[in-house]
C-alpha cells in the first residue's frame, strides 16, 4: 500500500524504465531486459534542507537492471510485470476474479527499436528506447500508453506519478 504522506515526506521513489531490449517473444509472452533509473518524486522545495543528501544516499539516478514480461491474454487483456534482477518473479495474484487464459494467437514483429504485437483485438507497439508501450483496441479505438516522455506541463502524469496515462 502506498501512503500519500510518503510522497510529501520524500520517502517515495520510483523506478522508471528508460530502455529495453528483446530477450524472447514466444507463444503469448514478450520478455524484455529493462534498464530502469531510480528517481524521486518530482516535487522539490527549498524548505527541504535534507533533500539532496537523502537523494544521494538512496542512489537517485542509479541504473537498475530488470526484466519486463508482457503477457497477452484472452478477452483482449494483457499483463505487464517488472522485476528487478535477471529473473521474472512469478506472481499468483489474480488480476480479476479468475485467471485469464493465454491469448489464442499472438503475432510478433521485431524491428530494430520496436516490437509490434497483434493479439486478438489488441494492437500493441513497444518502443525499446525510450521505453514506451502503446496498446490500441482495434474494435473500439481506445488507446492506453505507458512510459515515454511526460505528457503535461506539470511533469506528473497523475497524483502518484505512476507513469500510466
Amino acid at each position: 500500500m502506498l501512503f500519500t504522506r510518503w510522497i510529501e515526506d520524500n520517502q517515495y521513489f520510483r523506478e522508471k524504465v528508460v530502455s529495453a531490449e528483446v530477450l524472447s517473444a514466444e507463444k503469448n509472452c514478450l520478455i524484455l531486459k529493462a534498464n530502469a533509473v531510480l528517481g524521486a518524486y518530482d516535487k522539490a522545495t527549498s524548505a527541504d534542507t535534507e533533500m539532496f543528501s537523502r537523494m544521494k544516499n538512496v542512489g537517485i539516478g542509479d541504473s537498475i537492471e530488470g526484466r519486463i514480461c508482457i503477457e497477452f491474454l484472452e478477452r483482449d487483456s494483457l499483463r505487464i510485470r517488472f522485476s528487478k534482477g535477471t529473473e521474472i518473479v512469478t506472481n499468483e495474484t489474480l488480476m480479476v476474479e479468475k485467471p485469464f487464459a493465454p491469448a489464442s494467437k499472438c503475432e510478433f514483429s521485431i524491428e530494430q527499436n520496436q516490437v509490434t504485437v497483434d493479439a486478438g483485438e489488441l494492437h500493441t507497439v513497444v518502443t525499446l528506447k525510450p521505453y514506451f508501450v502503446q496498446v490500441t483496441n482495434q474494435k473500439t479505438g481506445k488507446v492506453v500508453e505507458i512510459g515515454g516522455n511526460e505528457k503535461n506541463y506539470f511533469n506528473t502524469r497523475d497524483s502518484l506519478n505512476t507513469g500510466v496515462c
